[in-house]
């Protein structure tokens, strides 16, 4: 399953504003078209069966600008690739034990290290 982020909000002179804001993580089967993607952000928001200009954009990570036509509402559609935050607690210690040389210390030399190896395994596997 693939997860997406949706994030609606209303807009002031055609930006976003963020005076309100509606957001939700959905996971849809892997490989899913755009076309579908699309369709369901727009059932969730509430625009199914309404005009709607579609703009994509390919910065970080793909990501699409839904706004529909006579509303004053944007609806962003974007890939939700943020790791769980156990995984992501566990690299950054592993890069930042790395970044310093811990291992190779002599004052740590009575510390034992196998855990860390352990989970730095685990990540790269």
């Amino acid at each position: 399953m693939a997860k997406y982020k949706f994030e609606l909000t209303d807009t002031f002179a055609g930006e976003p504003n963020y005076g309100w804001c509606r957001r939700a993580t959905v996971e849809l089967p892997e490989g899913v078209g755009d076309k579908w993607l699309l369709l369901a952000a727009r059932e969730w928001a509430g625009f199914d069966g309404r005009r709607c200009t579609v703009d994509r954009h390919n910065d970080s990570a793909d990501t699409y600008e839904i706004r529909p036509r006579g509303l004053l509402q944007v609806l962003f559609v974007s890939t939700d690739d943020t790791p769980a935050p156990k995984e992501r607690v566990l690299a950054e210690l592993v890069r930042w034990v790395e970044h310093c040389g811990l291992e190779k210390n002599p004052a740590l030399a009575g510390i034992d290290m196998k855990p860390l190896e352990n989970a730095r395994k685990a990540l790269l596997s």
